[in-house]
């Protein structure tokens, strides 16, 4: 069995198990009026979007300049090298071509660099913000960890929540177990192949038959 509390302090928006109930692992079995948290959360993940696809136009711009740039570099190569078997050493066009390699491979090399760390940086800060706020959100349900029957359930809509004050029990029926406590009497009454009748306490109403 495990005990099930919020992390924040609240009034309970809504109940969505009740006692009895068998839960899968991560379901929400309650949270707490969360209206503007959630809205928050809904900008937050706009922003990251933003601030991806900014990141995304930025690297798809820088990677066709890097292409220009290097296609750049290698055409004025080409040209140093045609002029360097028609002009004379020192001569003016030849000195002017070195400069236009040099300008090529200073672009080349400034682009080598990456994006704009500023853009990196606005990604890493829109998803620190957006994991802050589902975090929160978190804190403000009740969620199942693992799957199990809900042995119990305290909760009542609209009614104010304390954080980390118990508000529901879970078991994982896998490692429940019955047993029967009889009487002398009883168990001179059983022999092998008798039909007995069994009704479990955590299960009222419910009647079992076995051999």
């Amino acid at each position: 069995e495990e005990e099930l509390f919020f992390r924040a302090t609240g009034r309970v928006r809504a109940i969505y198990a009740r006692r009895g109930d068998i839960v899968e692992q991560g379901t929400v079995i309650a949270d707490l009026e969360i209206d503007d948290l959630e809205r928050e959360v809904e900008s937050a993940r706009l922003n990251l979007e933003r601030a991806e696809s900014r990141l995304e136009q930025a690297e798809r711009t820088l990677e066709f300049d890097r292409r220009t740039a290097q296609i750049n570099l290698e055409m004025a190569n080409l040209r140093l090298m045609s002029l360097i078997t028609q002009e004379p050493e020192g001569s003016l066009n030849l000195a002017l071509q070195r400069k236009q390699v040099e300008l090529a491979q200073i672009t080349v090399s400034r682009l080598e660099e990456g994006v704009d760390p500023l853009l990196v940086n606005d990604v890493a800060r829109a998803q620190l913000a957006l994991d802050k706020l589902l975090k929160a959100v978190e804190d403000a349900q009740v969620i199942a960890p693992f799957t199990g029957e809900l042995l119990s359930v305290s909760l009542t809509v609209g009614r104010a929540a304390e954080a980390f004050k118990p508000v529901a029990v879970i078991a994982d029926n896998t490692e429940l177990g019955d047993k029967a406590d009889l009487v002398s009497e009883q168990m001179n009454e059983l022999q092998a192949g008798l039909t007995v009748n069994v009704v479990l306490p955590r299960r009222p109403g419910t009647e079992l038959t076995g051999v």
